[in-house]
Protein backbone atom coordinates (compact mmCIF):
# COMPACT_ATOMS: atom_id res chain seq x y z
CA UNK A 1 0.00 0.00 0.00
CA UNK A 2 1.55 3.39 -0.98
CA UNK A 3 2.24 5.95 1.77
CA UNK A 4 -0.62 8.26 2.63
CA UNK A 5 -0.31 11.62 0.88
CA UNK A 6 -1.17 14.80 2.78
CA UNK A 7 -4.34 16.59 1.91
CA UNK A 8 -3.62 19.19 -0.83
CA UNK A 9 -4.59 22.06 1.49
CA UNK A 10 -2.13 20.78 4.13
CA UNK A 11 0.63 20.46 1.54
CA UNK A 12 -0.01 24.05 0.39
CA UNK A 13 0.02 25.27 4.03
CA UNK A 14 3.32 23.48 4.68
CA UNK A 15 4.86 24.90 1.50
CA UNK A 16 3.76 28.45 2.41
CA UNK A 17 5.07 28.03 5.96
CA UNK A 18 8.35 26.66 4.65
CA UNK A 19 8.76 29.65 2.33
CA UNK A 20 7.92 32.08 5.14
CA UNK A 21 10.43 30.40 7.40
CA UNK A 22 13.14 30.57 4.75
CA UNK A 23 12.44 34.27 4.20
CA UNK A 24 12.50 34.85 7.97
CA UNK A 25 15.82 33.02 8.41
CA UNK A 26 17.37 34.95 5.51
CA UNK A 27 16.19 38.32 6.91
CA UNK A 28 16.97 37.70 10.60
CA UNK A 29 20.74 38.32 10.36
CA UNK A 30 20.00 41.77 8.94
CA UNK A 31 17.39 42.69 11.57
CA UNK A 32 18.62 40.85 14.64
CA UNK A 33 15.30 40.52 16.45
CA UNK A 34 12.25 38.38 15.95
CA UNK A 35 9.88 41.35 16.05
CA UNK A 36 11.98 43.41 13.61
CA UNK A 37 12.29 40.51 11.20
CA UNK A 38 8.58 39.70 11.41
CA UNK A 39 7.66 43.33 10.78
CA UNK A 40 9.97 43.50 7.75
CA UNK A 41 8.27 40.42 6.29
CA UNK A 42 4.70 41.33 7.20
CA UNK A 43 4.13 38.38 9.53
CA UNK A 44 3.43 38.32 13.25
CA UNK A 45 6.18 37.67 15.78
CA UNK A 46 3.84 35.07 17.28
CA UNK A 47 4.28 32.96 14.14
CA UNK A 48 8.05 32.86 14.61
CA UNK A 49 7.72 32.16 18.34
CA UNK A 50 5.34 29.30 17.54
CA UNK A 51 7.75 27.85 14.97
CA UNK A 52 10.53 27.99 17.56
CA UNK A 53 8.40 26.48 20.33
CA UNK A 54 7.14 23.58 18.21
CA UNK A 55 10.31 23.32 16.09
CA UNK A 56 7.97 23.30 13.09
CA UNK A 57 9.90 22.06 10.04
CA UNK A 58 13.11 22.19 12.12
CA UNK A 59 12.83 25.96 12.55
CA UNK A 60 14.35 26.09 16.05
CA UNK A 61 17.59 24.48 14.90
CA UNK A 62 17.81 26.72 11.85
CA UNK A 63 17.13 29.75 14.03
CA UNK A 64 20.28 28.98 16.04
CA UNK A 65 22.26 29.31 12.80
CA UNK A 66 20.49 32.60 11.94
CA UNK A 67 21.39 34.01 15.36
CA UNK A 68 25.01 33.00 14.74
CA UNK A 69 24.94 34.83 11.40
CA UNK A 70 23.59 37.94 13.16
CA UNK A 71 26.47 37.71 15.65
CA UNK A 72 28.90 37.51 12.74
CA UNK A 73 27.20 40.55 11.18
CA UNK A 74 27.86 42.45 14.43
CA UNK A 75 31.48 41.29 14.40
CA UNK A 76 31.87 42.54 10.84
CA UNK A 77 30.40 45.87 11.88
CA UNK A 78 32.77 46.11 14.86
CA UNK A 79 35.76 45.30 12.67
CA UNK A 80 34.73 47.94 10.12
CA UNK A 81 34.37 50.50 12.92
CA UNK A 82 37.85 49.70 14.22
CA UNK A 83 39.44 49.85 10.79
CA UNK A 84 37.48 52.89 9.57
CA UNK A 85 35.71 54.84 12.34
CA UNK A 86 33.59 56.85 9.89
CA UNK A 87 32.54 53.86 7.76
CA UNK A 88 29.76 54.91 5.37
CA UNK A 89 29.72 58.33 7.03
CA UNK A 90 27.95 56.86 10.06
CA UNK A 91 29.34 56.82 13.56
CA UNK A 92 27.33 54.81 16.05
CA UNK A 93 27.58 54.03 19.74
CA UNK A 94 30.61 51.92 20.61
CA UNK A 95 29.04 51.04 23.95
CA UNK A 96 25.84 49.85 22.30
CA UNK A 97 27.85 47.78 19.81
CA UNK A 98 29.76 46.15 22.69
CA UNK A 99 26.47 45.41 24.47
CA UNK A 100 25.06 43.80 21.31
CA UNK A 101 28.18 41.68 20.89
CA UNK A 102 27.95 40.60 24.56
CA UNK A 103 24.29 39.68 24.18
CA UNK A 104 24.55 37.87 20.85
CA UNK A 105 27.94 36.16 21.19
CA UNK A 106 28.40 35.79 24.97
CA UNK A 107 30.89 32.93 24.79
CA UNK A 108 33.22 35.14 22.83
CA UNK A 109 32.60 38.67 24.13
CA UNK A 110 31.13 38.55 27.63
CA UNK A 111 33.68 38.99 30.39
CA UNK A 112 33.85 35.81 32.41
CA UNK A 113 33.62 36.66 36.06
CA UNK A 114 35.01 33.89 38.26
CA UNK A 115 32.84 33.00 41.21
CA UNK A 116 34.83 33.76 44.35
CA UNK A 117 35.58 30.81 46.59
CA UNK A 118 35.77 31.96 50.20
CA UNK A 119 36.85 28.56 51.56
CA UNK A 120 40.50 29.53 52.04
CA UNK A 121 39.49 32.83 53.61
CA UNK A 122 37.14 31.07 56.03
CA UNK A 123 39.82 28.56 57.03
CA UNK A 124 42.32 31.35 57.69
CA UNK A 125 39.76 33.23 59.80
CA UNK A 126 39.05 30.06 61.81
CA UNK A 127 42.77 29.43 62.33
CA UNK A 128 43.34 33.01 63.47
CA UNK A 129 40.44 32.72 65.89
CA UNK A 130 41.73 29.42 67.32
CA UNK A 131 45.31 30.64 67.59
CA UNK A 132 44.22 33.81 69.36
CA UNK A 133 46.66 36.13 67.62
CA UNK A 134 49.67 33.80 67.88
CA UNK A 135 52.08 34.27 64.99
CA UNK A 136 53.31 30.94 63.66
CA UNK A 137 55.98 30.28 61.07
CA UNK A 138 54.98 27.57 58.61
CA UNK A 139 56.85 24.36 59.29
CA UNK A 140 54.94 22.03 56.99
CA UNK A 141 54.43 21.79 53.26
CA UNK A 142 51.02 22.08 51.64
CA UNK A 143 51.08 18.34 51.02
CA UNK A 144 51.68 17.67 54.74
CA UNK A 145 48.80 19.96 55.70
CA UNK A 146 46.47 18.31 53.17
CA UNK A 147 47.42 14.89 54.52
CA UNK A 148 46.54 15.97 58.08
CA UNK A 149 42.97 17.09 57.39
CA UNK A 150 40.69 15.88 60.16
CA UNK A 151 37.01 14.93 60.14
CA UNK A 152 35.85 18.55 60.46
CA UNK A 153 37.61 19.46 57.19
CA UNK A 154 40.27 21.57 58.94
CA UNK A 155 43.93 20.54 59.06
CA UNK A 156 45.37 19.56 62.41
CA UNK A 157 47.28 22.41 63.99
CA UNK A 158 50.50 20.42 64.13
CA UNK A 159 53.07 19.65 66.83
CA UNK A 160 53.75 22.32 69.44
CA UNK A 161 50.49 24.16 68.80
CA UNK A 162 47.44 24.27 71.07
CA UNK A 163 44.94 21.45 70.69
CA UNK A 164 41.51 22.06 69.27
CA UNK A 165 38.73 22.81 71.69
Amino acid sequence: MPPKRPHPAQATYTLKTSLRQEAFLAMFPKCGTISGTAKALGITPDSAHSWIKTNHLGFRDRMVEARQRFGEFLEDMALQRVMNPSFNGKIGSDLLLIALLNANMPAKYRANQPVPDDTAKEILQELRKRLGGVTVKATRTIEEVEASVEGDGLPSLGPGLPERE
